[in-house]
């Protein structure tokens, strides 16, 4: 327990402290199992995603940006999506892009989309590499898995990553269990 802890816990010396400390320690704890899974399956190289290419066509659409951290991730996405279809009408499934890492540390900044018939902002056409995600495997870290595929896929295939990755989301983003294609335009 780091000093500080111990300070907060002898000058609030009531059992919820103690309890709410650990509360954060199993929380902690099960994120950095969840990280441990993922490296395993990785180390034994299973392969848990099929990989497929296909074309895209331009993609009008509406957005929201923000530098976040993962923590925040999904309320932001949830959040944005219905602020966005309650303003306009929707062409076709939504979806994020990242234009930099999201995770404890890094902030991204991450662009929340909804495609719609007339835009300036377009999606250019083009060549996707793409896997499916279902369920578990939207969640971080197991979504990292996701997105190795592709980039291990492009590099085995002498196919380079051009452009920011995106996740669309298949059904509503609230859906349970949750389906999402991860794409990354590629040449």
């Amino acid at each position: 327990m780091p000093l500080v802890e111990i300070r907060r816990m002898l000058a609030d010396s009531s059992v919820s402290r103690i309890d709410e400390y650990e509360a954060t320690l199993a929380s902690e704890l099960a994120e950095r199992r969840q990280v441990l899974d993922y490296v395993r399956r990785f180390l034994k190289e299973e392969q848990m995603y099929d990989v497929k290419i296909k074309h895209v066509e331009e993609q009008p659409y509406v957005s929201a940006s923000k530098r976040i951290r993962v923590d925040e991730l999904e309320r932001f996405i949830v959040g944005t999506v219905d602020e966005l279809t309650a303003a306009h009408e929707s062409a076709g499934n939504s979806f994020t892009i990242y234009h930099g890492e999201v995770n404890e540390e890094d902030d991204g900044p991450v662009e929340v989309c909804l495609p719609v018939a007339e835009a300036d902002t377009k999606l250019p056409a083009g060549e996707v590499a793409y896997t499916v995600a279902v369920g578990e495997q939207t969640t971080f870290p197991e979504i990292i898995g996701a997105y190795d595929a592709v980039a291990g896929w492009a590099k085995a295939n002498g196919r380079e990553l051009v452009g920011p990755p995106r996740e669309i989301y298949l059904e509503e983003v609230t859906a349970d269990p949750p389906r999402m294609e991860i794409a990354w335009p590629i040449r």
